[in-house]
């Protein structure tokens, strides 16, 4: 009888154990899906990067009398 009770005992640890494991991955699938949408933005934000410093860069040329003077000469 006193087996049963520890028998009892361990197996109620073990399923809060496999509980718990279940929620760390749940947790962890939650990061990995929350990593996977930056991922997936990374072209958007490069593209935009991209295209502002194209304009930035032409900004620069225009506006600046050294780019002027070394067009002319």
């Amino acid at each position: 009888m006193v087996n049963d009770a520890a028998d009892t005992g361990s197996l109620k640890d073990m399923i809060e154990n496999i509980d718990h494991m279940q929620l760390t991955v749940e947790h962890q699938l939650e990061d990995i899906g929350d990593s996977m949408a930056k991922l997936v933005n990374i072209p958007n934000v490069v593209s935009a990067l991209s295209a502002n410093l194209q304009r930035l860069m032409g900004e620069s040329s225009s506006s600046n009398p050294m780019h002027e003077r070394k067009r002319d000469t």
